[in-house]
């Protein structure tokens, strides 16, 4: 089921059905002529995406499989995580940074995590399952190439939704 902007504001508790900002807009825009219709629309759409974009960035990320090579994937699904606004941890096998972002290496104890954003191949996962498990995130993303139906049976068992998915699209698209 799709949901529209103002219920997914009301589920975070953002505003109440009087407070909405979308209908405040609207009610602005219907007393106040100055834009024809269609850009009005335009502008609802895109002040809608900013509400949900603004407190959707408080999610903290883990990238798994993190790289300190710009032509890489997962260097730039963490370039994009940072300059989207998002928390980001990453772990790779190399020391490093990203963005002014340290690579951790190894298994960093790490809290709060929501989405862990995978970019290591099903056969290097088996060795991390434990570890994500135990972050209890809210959400995994099989990157291309990344998609583990064994993590993911086992993720959705503790109630981990599981999302095969590309991380930049995503946000491309405002969809993360």
């Amino acid at each position: 089921m799709v949901k529209k902007n103002r219920e997914v504001w009301r589920e975070m508790g953002l505003f109440g059905p009087d407070s909405d900002p979308a209908n405040q807009l609207q009610s602005y825009n219907n007393q106040n002529p100055i834009l024809p219709a269609p850009i009005k629309d335009i502008v609802i759409r895109r002040f809608s995406r900013y509400i949900c974009q603004k407190y959707r960035r408080m999610k903290k990320t883990l990238v798994l499989g993190a790289s300190i090579r710009p032509d890489r994937y997962a260097y730039r699904a963490a370039l994009s995580l940072l300059r989207a606004g998002h928390a980001v941890v990453l772990v790779g096998n190399q020391a490093g940074e990203v963005g002014g972002q340290p690579l951790l290496q190894g298994r960093p104890d790490v809290s709060d995590i929501d989405t862990v954003t995978l970019y290591l191949n099903p056969v290097r996962q088996r060795e991390y399952y434990d570890y994500i498990l135990a972050l209890h995130p809210k959400r995994l993303i099989f990157n291309p190439g990344t998609e583990n139906p064994e993590l993911a049976a086992l993720a959705e068992q503790q109630g981990i939704a599981c999302v095969e998915g590309c991380t930049l699209v995503m946000l491309s698209v405002g969809t993360y």
